[in-house]
């Protein structure tokens, strides 16, 4: 009887594996010929889930504060929420979409590269919350200055255009310098959060770092790109994807299925 019940369940195992493998090989293709067809629905759809997981990561580590004290996970969700509005207005941006006035190409890769800076730099610094305690007005002063960051960039792109351009018939100088400074913090990151991983939960630590991982070569796949039709572009958009996705199963999933173990690991 026991060894019929452990066939049946490592049958159920195994086609539950075939069915995901199955289910994330129709969505990358789908993905792909979205941009192949229908470039501005491809790249906002990608846009709009990685904003909708960094507003997750914000209302899960801000509504489980209290029982779990992890300033971790809510310095991790002070940071992303920013990253999730940029994210949003980088995928309206564009002139031909005619949603924000004076959009263009230039302006798109501002608020990209923003994102991304946002987003590497609270990962790295998210760190420093997992060796002691921080007091609540110290965290309150980090959230308030990292609203003043994002209202001061936000202006700046919009409106005051201090910020060399970053898109002139293609990527630029100091774009790509930016690009390339992105990714050596997260390569940083990468490092930092192997050091650490005894003082996380073993399951958030494994989805984090293979998250960064990913945000590497989407960042490298980005640093190449000509035109938005390439495929690199397209494949560095599915590897955005994937990464964001990854953060979700660690912080979200994990965070509800076994929240003790994820939230309180500090």
């Amino acid at each position: 009887m026991e060894l019929g019940q452990t066939l049946l369940k490592k049958s159920c195992i195994k086609y539950e594996n075939d069915y995901k493998i199955i289910l994330y090989a129709g969505i990358i293709i789908c993905l792909y010929l979205l941009h192949m067809n229908y470039y501005y629905m491809f790249h906002s759809s990608i846009e709009l889930f990685s904003a909708v997981i960094s507003f997750a990561i914000f209302m899960v580590s801000m509504n489980t504060y209290k029982l779990s004290k992890n300033d971790f996970l809510v310095f991790l969700g002070s940071g992303y929420v920013y990253v999730g509005m940029l994210d949003i207005f980088h995928a309206f941006s564009y002139g031909s979409m005619n949603i924000i006035p004076g959009a263009s190409t230039d302006m798109v890769s501002k608020f990209w590269l923003t994102a991304r800076f946002f987003e590497a730099s609270t990962l790295l610094l998210s760190n420093f919350f997992l060796y002691k305690k921080v007091s609540h007005q110290k965290l309150s002063l980090v959230q308030i200055i990292y609203f003043f960051v994002f209202f001061l960039l936000m202006h700046d792109i919009l409106y005051f255009n201090i910020m060399p351009t970053c898109w002139n018939l293609g990527q630029t100088t100091f774009k790509l310098a930016m690009e390339y400074m992105i990714i050596t913090v997260l390569i940083a990151c990468l490092i930092v959060f192997y050091k650490t991983r005894k003082l996380m939960d073993y399951n958030l630590f494994l989805y984090l770092e293979t998250s960064l991982f990913l945000k590497i070569i989407y960042e490298i796949c980005i640093s190449f790109y000509t035109f938005n039709t390439d495929t690199i572009f397209a494949l560095g958009h599915i590897i955005k994807v994937a990464s964001f996705f990854l953060m979700y199963k660690g912080i979200i999933e994990d965070g509800l299925q076994r929240p003790f173990d994820v939230l309180t690991f500090s």
